[in-house]
């Protein structure tokens, strides 16, 4: 390697300035793992855990750390120490000095990024797993050694400041789902948070997240990895054009339903929504893609549908795992690039049917990783004729589905009421004499919905 992509005196200079005057201002700047010399990046490590304990920095504070570690002779003993401190006479130009350090490093790893491009001549490796897989590096690269420091409060305050001025003057905050049972407790698809729609098998999870994407008038990448894109098409049209699933599947249902289709395809059209069902993306990926998306055109949200389904990055110990991985991956996600992001989780009733309320809880996300932790809203879909026959033979509350947010951080939790049309693939709000017959009846004070007996 050329010798102008490190700078082993600056290094030493460095952690010797580090050591001479205890100054933590490269903490700020480097990892252990941007020194070319693995002994410095050793020292270094040594110095940030004893800054971290608000220990000394001196020779035998540092030989101590690195002698629990079993690292003292790895990097030259106390006499390589005592060398390199005593070779700083001032710290001045530190930071700069760092910065050099940095600058060396990501030239280093860039070359090797370079260097696997020629990865993509093995047949046997997926091309887009090389692409996400360079993409990521690079995107690493860019992002070593811009650590977010601190911000005077002053700052915080004038952009929350601004966010409550736009909620007075009544702008929208976020996107909206179109729902106003949903909406009221939301408050917005605000950038930078995760929610969860959960619930089990049919009860309209993938429904009211496309639902969500065709309404909710921003930019949206959409992983719709239970179905092809073509099916999505097809219940996005039954959603908005008011037209039956079931007619898609007949000919004579087709023609008839031709101008309420194409009426509907149209305005799909101008909608700005990306699609991807490849079953195989990972979360790298997807960080890939949505970076990228972002870049060139613009994200707000992305939901992923659903979250069990995505493919972990690498190996873990089991689904458990795995899923605990993608949930995480998706909550930097929506921080790192600043959008909302929507994940479909699907329950298993086993849980659920074992007592007398069969909503949904947190704790049965749990087998699911730690969903429930990452998630800053979580909601539960229910729906009473699942479980009720008096409910279910009413034409009034056999589709009223609940829409049960039962974690919403920084923001009140509650239950919308919501009529799924099941034909249609579509949730409207329940009608105001609807609700209170609905709760009524959950209450045992009228025993059916259809109000014309």
């Amino acid at each position: 390697m050329a010798s102008e992509l490190f700078d082993i005196d600056v290094e030493r200079h460095v952690i010797g300035a580090m050591m001479v005057d205890g100054t933590a201002d490269a903490l700020e700047i480097l990892s252990p793992a941007v020194f070319h010399l693995d002994r410095h990046a050793l020292i270094f490590e040594a110095l940030a855990s004893l800054f971290a304990q608000k220990k000394p920095c001196d020779i035998i504070s540092i030989a101590d750390e690195l002698s629990k570690s079993g690292n003292l002779e790895k990097v030259g003993g106390k006499e390589y120490l005592a060398q390199i401190s005593s070779e700083v006479i001032h710290s001045w130009n530190l930071k700069e000095h760092a910065e050099i350090i940095l600058d060396r490093y990501k030239r280093r790893t860039l070359i090797k990024v370079i260097s696997s491009i020629e990865s993509a001549s093995d047949l046997r490796k997926p091309i887009m797993e090389t692409v996400a897989s360079i993409e990521a590096a690079l995107s690493d690269i860019s992002a070593t050694g811009e650590k977010k420091g601190l911000i005077p409060i002053r700052d915080v305050i004038a952009s929350a400041a601004e966010g409550w001025k736009e909620i007075v003057e009544g702008k929208q905050y976020g996107l909206k789902t179109g729902l106003i049972e949903i909406d009221d407790y939301l408050k917005g698809l605000a950038p930078g948070r995760f929610t969860v729609i959960a619930s089990p098998p049919g009860v309209g999870k993938s429904a009211l997240a496309l639902q969500i994407a065709l309404n909710c008038g921003g930019k949206v990448a959409f992983y719709p990895l239970e179905m092809l894109s073509e099916e999505l098409i097809e219940r996005g049209v039954a959603n908005g054009g008011r037209v039956k699933g079931d007619d898609f599947t007949e000919a004579w249902s087709l023609n008839k339903e031709g101008p309420k289709i194409a009426l509907e395809i149209g305005r799909m059209a101008t909608l700005n929504i990306q699609l991807c069902d490849d079953v195989t993306v990972t979360p790298l990926r997807v960080a890939s893609q949505v970076h990228r998306m972002k870049q060139k055109h613009g994200c707000d949200l992305v939901i992923v549908d659903y979250l069990q389904l995505m493919e972990a990055d690498g190996k873990h110990g089991g689904k458990t795992e795995e899923v605990g991985y993608v949930s995480k991956a998706l909550k930097r996600l929506a921080k790192n690039e600043n959008v909302h992001v929507i994940a479909v989780a699907s329950l298993s009733t086993k849980e659920t049917e074992r007592r007398p309320d069969k909503r949904g809880m947190l704790s049965d996300l749990r087998q699911n990783g730690d969903i429930g932790y990452d998630a800053d809203t979580v909601i539960f879909l229910y729906r009473e004729s699942e479980y009720n026959p008096k409910a279910y033979k009413s034409e009034t509350f056999r589709n009223v589905t609940e829409a049960i947010i039962r974690k919403n951080r920084g923001r009140k939790r509650g239950t919308g009421l919501l009529l799924f049309q099941g034909q249609h693939f579509r949730f409207m709000d329940l009608e105001k004499e609807s609700k209170k017959a609905y709760l009524d009846f959950l209450e045992g004070k009228i025993t059916t919905g259809d109000f014309n007996e």
